[in-house]
């Protein structure tokens, strides 16, 4: 399923689209340009020259549209100047028009007039890739996209670095890497049970807080109430559940409020309880 390929031709990349099935991933970190008398772009190879600078990004576009639908998803990632190109057709000009096929991914890291800046030993772009692939883009599930991905680079960038570009015509997200879960998934499967429907209210008492410091003593720890108070902790901290008139859980537990589902909770009980998760 994925492919990392640094120096290769265009036979190299037919090759790798040949042989894949369902899902190909394609990354390139190096050097990129645009030609100005053919408007067309490039990715340098090792030993590209002028004339002959390495594989154009029309063919890698071309190559990925045709593809479908015996392969399902094309994520293509470029860590280079002028990488913004990269869907564009050439013919038509400075009209900037993107021609990108079913179940095709392209993300970027600079728009086709920009430059890509280093940092570390290899490409900015590709340094907050890596951490995002590391599980900082990651979902509550555990799973890494490119839209998270994307997501990841544009907040860390900011509106005033590099500015990447993510284009993409696809039905589905395919997953990039899966890492896991900040909540167990046996935990999310269990939100309908603590929450009947979106809006409702987990009634809390002392009994399910096991710090005895602030609890009556005539108030003993209810087991089975100090686990599931543990699992909506954890909900708490991931931002799916809230206390109800109190800072923390643990005052809302002492106070006998009780907590509810935040919006994003409420789409997480959603999926598990149409067994999405």
């Amino acid at each position: 399923m994925l492919k990392f390929l640094l120096p290769f031709s265009a036979k190299q990349f037919t090759t790798y689209l040949q042989v894949m099935r369902i899902r190909f991933f394609c990354f390139s970190s190096g050097h990129g340009i645009i030609n100005p008398d053919t408007n067309a772009g490039y990715i340098v190879s090792q030993n590209g020259s002028n004339g002959a600078w390495g594989i154009s990004l029309s063919e890698i576009l071309e190559l990925a549209n045709n593809a479908y639908p015996r392969i399902k998803s094309t994520v293509i990632i470029l860590d280079s100047c002028h990488s913004g190109f990269a869907g564009e057709v050439p013919s038509l000009g400075n009209e900037r028009i993107a021609a990108i096929g079913t179940g095709v991914t392209i993300l970027t890291a600079c728009h086709r007039n920009g430059t890509a800046g280093e940092v570390n030993g290899h490409g900015l772009f590709t340094d907050i890739l890596l951490d995002g692939l590391s599980g900082g883009s990651a979902d509550i599930c555990g799973r890494i996209t490119p839209a998270s991905v994307y997501s990841h680079v544009d907040q860390t960038l900011g509106p005033w670095e590099q500015r990447p570009i993510y284009k993409a015509n696809v039905q589905t997200f395919v997953t990039l890497r899966q890492v896991s879960p900040k909540i167990p998934l046996e935990t999310l499967r269990r939100l309908p049970t603590y929450f009947p429907d979106a809006t409702s209210t987990f009634p809390l008492d002392p009994s399910f807080e096991p710090d005895r410091e602030n609890v009556p003593k005539n108030i003993p720890v209810n087991d089975n109430n100090a686990r599931i108070f543990k699992e909506l902790q954890m909900c708490n901290r991931h931002g799916l559940v809230t206390p109800i008139d109190a800072e923390h859980m643990y005052y809302a537990a002492i106070k006998s409020t009780g907590c509810r589902l935040t919006a994003l909770g409420a789409h997480y009980r959603k999926l598990a309880e149409m067994k999405r998760i």
